[in-house]
């Protein structure tokens, strides 16, 4: 199966998230703004491929038990809960996760230019650290760039 088709107003999870706007896509997900009218807050939701989502469900929730353990600081985000989606591509594992701002690529892109050396050097030393603590932990991830760290 390929990704799970999505609109705009559609509700998941027995009604509990409603879509509101395509956040963004990758080789195996698409992600979504989306109100959770039960919390009435904000989330993401990203919809995985309904070949990829069994295997990704297993390293994702290892990572969260061994995140949600270990660390308790905002650098960490993890799923804040998940559930599934039977569609016509296939069944596909949905992470419900906390809005996050731009990518470090993305503010560097709307504004232009190159980051300032200190933000640079601080966004740098963040990512490090926290990259550090995860090896501590016998984690490892390998999707380390400079488009995959948020403000």
């Amino acid at each position: 199966g390929g990704f799970h088709p999505v609109h705009l107003g559609d509700l998941f999870d027995e009604g509990r998230y409603r879509v509101l706007h395509k956040l963004g896509a990758g080789g195996h997900a698409t992600i979504w703004l989306a109100r959770d009218l039960l919390e009435l807050s904000w989330v993401a939701l990203k919809i995985v491929l309904a070949e990829e989502s069994q295997a990704i469900e297993f390293s994702v929730t290892l990572a969260h038990s061994i995140v949600s353990k270990s660390f308790h600081d905002h650098r960490f985000v993890t799923y804040e809960r998940y559930f599934y989606i039977d569609g016509p591509n296939g069944i596909h594992l949905c992470l419900v996760l906390p809005v996050l701002g731009p990518s470090a690529y993305r503010v560097s892109h709307y504004l232009e230019s190159r980051m300032q050396p200190r933000l640079a050097r601080s966004v740098a030393l963040q990512v490090a650290q926290a990259l550090a603590e995860l090896h501590s932990q016998g984690l490892c991830h390998g999707g380390e760039q400079y488009a995959i760290s948020f403000f």
